[in-house]
Protein backbone atom coordinates (compact mmCIF):
# COMPACT_ATOMS: atom_id res chain seq x y z
CA UNK A 1 0.00 0.00 0.00
CA UNK A 2 2.84 2.15 0.78
CA UNK A 3 4.43 1.30 -2.24
CA UNK A 4 1.11 2.57 -4.52
CA UNK A 5 0.82 5.23 -2.51
CA UNK A 6 4.83 6.61 -3.17
CA UNK A 7 3.94 5.57 -7.06
CA UNK A 8 0.86 7.66 -7.09
CA UNK A 9 2.57 10.23 -5.47
CA UNK A 10 6.04 9.89 -7.81
CA UNK A 11 3.17 10.09 -10.81
CA UNK A 12 1.46 13.05 -9.73
CA UNK A 13 4.80 14.87 -9.02
CA UNK A 14 5.69 13.50 -12.45
CA UNK A 15 2.84 14.59 -14.32
CA UNK A 16 2.48 18.13 -12.15
CA UNK A 17 6.49 18.52 -13.50
CA UNK A 18 5.08 18.11 -17.30
CA UNK A 19 2.12 20.61 -16.33
CA UNK A 20 5.05 22.86 -15.50
CA UNK A 21 6.73 21.99 -18.56
CA UNK A 22 3.99 22.83 -20.99
CA UNK A 23 3.48 26.39 -19.24
CA UNK A 24 6.76 27.31 -19.51
CA UNK A 25 6.27 26.38 -23.33
CA UNK A 26 3.02 28.40 -24.16
CA UNK A 27 4.47 31.64 -22.09
CA UNK A 28 7.85 31.48 -24.38
CA UNK A 29 5.30 30.99 -27.26
CA UNK A 30 2.95 33.92 -25.93
CA UNK A 31 6.06 35.82 -25.37
CA UNK A 32 7.41 35.53 -28.83
CA UNK A 33 3.66 36.45 -30.09
CA UNK A 34 3.26 39.27 -28.11
CA UNK A 35 6.88 40.52 -29.62
CA UNK A 36 5.64 39.80 -33.17
CA UNK A 37 2.41 42.31 -31.91
CA UNK A 38 4.32 44.70 -30.84
CA UNK A 39 6.70 45.22 -33.79
CA UNK A 40 3.56 45.37 -35.73
CA UNK A 41 2.48 47.98 -33.80
CA UNK A 42 5.43 49.78 -33.37
CA UNK A 43 5.19 49.69 -37.09
CA UNK A 44 1.51 51.04 -37.10
CA UNK A 45 2.43 53.79 -35.05
CA UNK A 46 5.88 55.07 -37.28
CA UNK A 47 3.39 54.59 -40.57
CA UNK A 48 1.26 56.93 -38.36
CA UNK A 49 3.64 59.36 -37.71
CA UNK A 50 4.65 59.18 -41.64
CA UNK A 51 1.58 59.67 -42.53
CA UNK A 52 0.82 62.73 -40.89
CA UNK A 53 4.13 64.03 -41.73
CA UNK A 54 3.27 63.84 -45.45
CA UNK A 55 -0.47 65.12 -44.39
CA UNK A 56 1.31 68.51 -43.47
CA UNK A 57 3.57 68.75 -46.03
CA UNK A 58 0.52 68.57 -47.71
CA UNK A 59 -1.00 71.78 -46.63
CA UNK A 60 2.08 73.37 -47.23
CA UNK A 61 2.04 71.95 -51.08
CA UNK A 62 -1.86 73.22 -51.19
CA UNK A 63 -0.77 77.09 -49.93
CA UNK A 64 2.01 77.68 -52.36
CA UNK A 65 0.76 75.42 -55.29
CA UNK A 66 -2.49 77.60 -55.29
CA UNK A 67 -0.54 80.39 -54.97
CA UNK A 68 1.12 79.45 -57.76
CA UNK A 69 -1.80 78.80 -59.79
CA UNK A 70 -3.62 81.92 -59.23
CA UNK A 71 -0.25 83.59 -60.30
CA UNK A 72 -0.31 81.58 -63.45
CA UNK A 73 -4.17 81.91 -63.83
CA UNK A 74 -3.87 85.76 -63.64
CA UNK A 75 -0.97 85.83 -65.98
CA UNK A 76 -3.26 83.65 -68.53
CA UNK A 77 -6.06 86.14 -67.87
CA UNK A 78 -3.82 88.77 -68.94
CA UNK A 79 -2.63 87.10 -72.09
CA UNK A 80 -6.40 86.76 -73.06
CA UNK A 81 -7.49 90.66 -72.54
CA UNK A 82 -3.86 91.21 -74.48
CA UNK A 83 -5.15 89.15 -77.44
CA UNK A 84 -2.37 86.61 -77.26
CA UNK A 85 -4.49 83.55 -75.90
CA UNK A 86 -7.73 82.07 -77.27
CA UNK A 87 -10.73 82.62 -75.40
CA UNK A 88 -11.38 78.59 -75.41
CA UNK A 89 -7.69 77.56 -74.07
CA UNK A 90 -8.57 79.78 -71.16
CA UNK A 91 -10.93 77.90 -69.38
CA UNK A 92 -8.72 74.47 -70.20
CA UNK A 93 -5.65 76.12 -68.35
CA UNK A 94 -7.59 77.14 -65.42
CA UNK A 95 -8.97 73.89 -65.12
CA UNK A 96 -5.48 72.15 -65.35
CA UNK A 97 -3.92 74.94 -63.12
CA UNK A 98 -6.76 73.72 -60.71
CA UNK A 99 -5.63 69.97 -61.00
CA UNK A 100 -2.18 70.91 -60.59
CA UNK A 101 -2.47 72.83 -57.55
CA UNK A 102 -4.83 70.98 -55.49
CA UNK A 103 -5.04 67.28 -56.27
CA UNK A 104 -1.58 66.31 -55.37
CA UNK A 105 -1.86 68.34 -51.62
CA UNK A 106 -5.01 66.87 -51.21
CA UNK A 107 -3.84 63.31 -51.23
CA UNK A 108 -1.19 63.85 -49.04
CA UNK A 109 -3.51 66.17 -46.84
CA UNK A 110 -6.18 63.26 -46.44
CA UNK A 111 -3.10 60.71 -45.03
CA UNK A 112 -4.41 57.99 -47.45
CA UNK A 113 -3.70 58.27 -51.06
CA UNK A 114 -6.37 56.26 -52.85
CA UNK A 115 -8.74 55.86 -49.77
CA UNK A 116 -11.50 56.71 -51.50
CA UNK A 117 -10.78 53.80 -53.96
CA UNK A 118 -10.44 51.53 -51.90
CA UNK A 119 -14.05 52.42 -50.12
CA UNK A 120 -15.43 52.47 -53.00
CA UNK A 121 -18.81 50.70 -53.86
CA UNK A 122 -20.46 50.16 -56.98
CA UNK A 123 -23.88 51.81 -55.57
CA UNK A 124 -22.31 54.92 -54.58
CA UNK A 125 -22.36 54.54 -51.06
CA UNK A 126 -20.55 52.57 -48.35
CA UNK A 127 -23.44 49.41 -47.20
CA UNK A 128 -23.36 50.86 -43.85
CA UNK A 129 -24.16 54.77 -44.79
CA UNK A 130 -26.98 55.60 -43.33
CA UNK A 131 -29.73 57.35 -46.01
CA UNK A 132 -29.80 61.12 -45.31
CA UNK A 133 -33.39 61.60 -44.95
CA UNK A 134 -32.94 65.65 -45.43
CA UNK A 135 -31.81 65.05 -48.66
CA UNK A 136 -35.16 62.72 -49.48
CA UNK A 137 -37.89 65.50 -48.65
CA UNK A 138 -35.55 68.75 -49.98
CA UNK A 139 -36.49 69.09 -53.81
CA UNK A 140 -36.01 65.79 -55.47
CA UNK A 141 -39.84 64.93 -55.81
CA UNK A 142 -39.74 65.31 -59.83
CA UNK A 143 -36.39 62.84 -60.10
CA UNK A 144 -36.85 59.23 -59.86
CA UNK A 145 -34.17 56.92 -58.42
CA UNK A 146 -33.92 53.13 -58.82
CA UNK A 147 -34.29 51.58 -55.24
CA UNK A 148 -32.07 49.13 -53.94
CA UNK A 149 -32.38 44.85 -54.98
CA UNK A 150 -34.40 43.86 -51.85
CA UNK A 151 -32.47 40.31 -51.72
CA UNK A 152 -28.62 41.18 -51.64
CA UNK A 153 -27.45 37.76 -52.87
CA UNK A 154 -29.14 38.72 -55.88
CA UNK A 155 -26.44 41.17 -56.69
CA UNK A 156 -23.20 38.75 -56.35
Amino acid sequence: MTKEFLRARIDMATYESNLVEQDVELKKELLKQQSQVTQLLDEFVNHAREWRHLANTGKSFLIYLTVFATAVTGFLAYLLFDGKLDAWAFPAAVFVLALFAISPAVLLIIERPLKGIDQWMPGGKPEDAKPDSSSASSGDAGTSKPSAPADKSAEK
